[in-house]
């Protein structure tokens, strides 16, 4: 990608936690910051909806609450605004499979010491019974440098819940909401992984 002097770029970034937060709400515009070998300045820092539409900031109790609420998920859909990789052994493995999607998220959460407790083999055994119910994408390397290549996969993935129990179903949804702030997948902190959800 070439970035020429004087173009405006969006940057998204995501924090879970709130020390971390609070530090980029304290951003100011005109300040200037490194991203690789790029010299940018900052020009305004959207941290509500009403500023732009990706924007927000939710609490962890309120994000549990909205999705344990929800009394049933017939499937969920994410959609992967960014290559998304897995290791399979000593590989990368460019596939959406279930339970390494939900997998991981259960190893975010778990990392991040959410409050709500999941047992991730229990999380991975429910996730392997997912049947995937429309997909489109694609696989691709990403060179993040010129000599060092990540496969990797990106599309739109739709997964059936409607025949889990009314619990799974709200375990895999609340894991799909967080993977919007946390990433799903490896290399999250270069870009990787950057998903949207919708379910139904």
């Amino acid at each position: 990608m070439q970035i020429e002097e004087g173009r405006m770029l969006e940057w998204r970034v995501t924090a879970l936690n709130e020390m971390l937060v609070w530090c980029l709400h304290a951003i100011r515009p005109g300040t200037s910051v490194r991203v690789g070998t790029l010299s940018l300045e900052i020009a305004e820092c959207c941290m509500s909806p009403e500023e732009h539409p990706e924007s927000g900031i939710l609490s962890e109790e309120d994000l549990i609450a909205v999705c344990l609420a929800i009394p049933h998920i017939r499937d969920i859909t994410f959609s992967f605004r960014s290559p998304v990789s897995f290791r399979y052994f000593n590989r990368d493995y460019p596939w959406p499979m279930p339970e390494y999607i939900f997998g991981s998220l259960a190893d975010k959460w778990l990392l991040c010491d959410m409050p709500l407790a999941l047992n991730r083999q229990e999380i991975c055994t429910t996730a392997n019974e997912l049947l995937p119910r429309k997909w489109q994408g694609r696989s691709r390397t990403v060179f993040l440098k010129e000599d060092r290549g990540v496969l990797a996969f990106e599309g739109e993935f739709s997964y059936e819940t409607a025949h889990l129990p009314q619990e799974q179903q709200q375990l895999l949804l609340l894991l799909a909401q967080f993977s919007v702030f946390s990433g799903v997948g490896r290399l999250t902190g270069h870009g990787l992984g950057q998903s949207r959800v919708k379910y139904r």
